[in-house]
């Protein structure tokens, strides 16, 4: 009855003003869970968000929810319900191709109640320090830098009419969805490209901007971590006949979500987020031979 239940507030809530409940429910009826797990075992459709090994929840999602609490795991003599259950829920999840710490969250209470302090009070001491020191760390990292800097930017593109932006639409490109609301009712078409590959983002942002057979193409703005070395590449490329205008940067930002190792390495990958770190609103418009007025001013 609960699920009959949920199947039609659903259908009806999605197909609003699309006809009778009852002719919805026979020919196109909103299945939710249904729908989520067609959705997350696609690799097409997760690779928008992108796409990581199955060993990701492994050696960084779990270390990242629980840090010092892992090793108390390896005391337990006899592996427990909750401890089973977040195992194997583990291995589950691991089989999804996009994973995220968010998605492990219960496992923590779970391993919490069912782990044991050390006896030695010298250990239980070290051990419960470093349990305060790794969750104030992560309380300031997670809390304050990472993706600290879309809200601020959020709030500045409200007042873009003040700031002389002058584009319409904003491309959002590696971040957090950015809280529309913030806007405040401005007219500002956003765009959110979340994880997609960069060379879909360009051609996206391109097809926006127009080319130089309109009369006055229009500009766009995007908005992407400084720490995207594939902007670098794109902006020095004469082909692309694009004018990229830094018009705002935060630099309380750091974008774990683009940890791509490749080649330069786990300690390069690092480097290039901290110093790095930041985020960047770009005004990008097209240079067109004929406009005397387009100035280059690629930074």
């Amino acid at each position: 009855m609960a699920t009959a239940l949920a199947i039609a507030i659903d259908t009806s809530f999605y197909n609003e003003g699309a006809g009778s409940l009852f002719h919805l429910l026979r020919t196109n009826p909103i299945i939710t869970p249904l729908n989520s797990l067609l959705y997350n075992t696609s690799s097409t459709n997760l690779s928008i968000h992108g796409l990581h090994p199955p060993y990701q929840h492994f050696i960084a999602s779990l270390p990242l929810l629980l840090g010092p609490a892992l090793l108390l795991i390896g005391r337990i003599r006899k592996p427990t319900l909750p401890i089973l259950s977040v195992l194997s829920a583990t291995l589950l999840l691991s089989l999804i191709p996009h994973q995220e710490p968010r998605f492990l969250l219960p496992a923590v209470p779970l391993v919490l109640s069912s782990v044991r302090l050390p006896q030695a009070k010298p250990w239980r001491r070290y051990w419960l320090a470093s349990w305060v020191i790794f969750n104030a760390f992560l309380g300031v990292l997670m809390g304050v830098y990472h993706q600290g800097g879309v809200v601020p930017a959020q709030l500045w593109l409200g007042q873009q009419q003040q700031h002389h932006l002058g584009v319409t639409h904003v491309f959002w490109w590696r971040t957090y969805s950015p809280p529309r609301w913030l806007l405040g009712g401005k007219e500002t078409v956003t765009v959110d490209l979340m994880g997609i590959d960069a060379a879909e983002m360009m051609k996206r942002v391109s097809q926006a901007v127009g080319s130089c057979r309109e009369k006055g193409p229009p500009a766009a703005g995007l908005i992407a971590p400084w720490s995207s070395v594939e902007l670098d590449i794109w902006m020095k490329d004469s082909r692309a006949q694009l004018s990229f205008e830094k018009r705002w940067m935060s630099k309380n930002h750091l974008s774990f979500d683009d940890l791509d190792v490749g080649e330069t390495g786990i300690r390069g990958t690092l480097e290039r987020l901290v110093g790095r770190r930041g985020l960047v609103l770009w005004r990008i418009s097209r240079i067109c031979p004929f406009n005397d007025n387009t100035i280059n001013a690629r930074r």
